[in-house]
């Protein structure tokens, strides 16, 4: 057993994660759409993408656990923190040494 990482997690969240490929109708496929309490950061900064885009990053979700285990990469969709509809930017699952999830962290625009 691992310690946990993210505690007094309080801030209610809710995260929609969708396909990174868009399906038929050019429609993306909602794989997750759940509510979670978690640890919430403002941030500055920006994300250096593959093709050398910088995409502005303005804040930092933390939930504990692994919000999506169906889900192998999170990088697609949106959440809902205090009323505001922020886009996912990057996302990771955080994990122990044996490979067991120790949190999620979302990166926000």
């Amino acid at each position: 057993m691992w310690p946990k990482l993210i505690m007094c997690a309080r801030t209610p969240v809710r995260v929609v994660i969708e396909s990174a490929e868009p399906n038929s109708y050019g429609e993306r496929t909602a794989l997750l759409d759940a509510e979670f309490r978690c640890n919430y950061q403002d941030s500055s900064g920006a994300k250096i993408t593959a093709k050398k885009q910088e995409i502005p990053a303005s804040a930092c979700i933390l939930i504990s656990g692994d919000i999506a285990p169906d889900v192998d990469r999170i990088g697609c969709g949106y959440v809902v923190i205090h009323g505001i509809k922020r886009d996912i930017v990057a996302g990771a699952k955080w994990r122990n040494p044996d490979g067991t999830v120790n949190y999620c962290r979302l990166d926000v625009e």
